[in-house]
């Protein structure tokens, strides 16, 4: 698959998190995005590889602890339950990733470069 559509997924899925962020950011259900949006990277990760979910994923966590936890503009989330969401989202989209990751047909993972390195 074209470097480019991998690098447009990963933008995707980061403006798609972007979006969640700015439509939940005041609901009592904002705690919970993080679980909801693991669908997202697994379905990016099955189309477009393991790396670009795995960029999706940690994108995505940055987009919501800046931009959807308290406090604002910041990487720090002073609630321990979004703080453990947002982990327990990395660990699933990066195993997801792991697992769901687009493979060629020998076998090697999406970006490796066929050489068995």
């Amino acid at each position: 698959m074209n470097l480019l559509w991998r690098i447009w997924a990963t933008v995707g899925c980061i403006a798609i998190a972007a979006l969640l962020a700015l439509v939940f950011h005041s609901s009592p259900v904002k705690e919970f995005i993080p679980f909801l949006f693991i669908p997202v990277i697994a379905l990016i990760a099955s189309r477009f590889g393991t790396w670009v979910g795995i960029l999706g994923t940690i994108g995505s966590m940055a987009i919501f602890a800046t931009f959807l936890f308290e406090p604002g503009l910041s990487v720090q989330v002073s609630n321990s339950v979004q703080r453990d969401n947002l982990i327990w989202m990395v660990i699933g989209g990066i195993a997801l990733s792991e697992i769901l990751g687009v493979t060629l047909p020998n076998g090697s993972d999406s970006e490796s470069d066929g050489k068995g390195t």
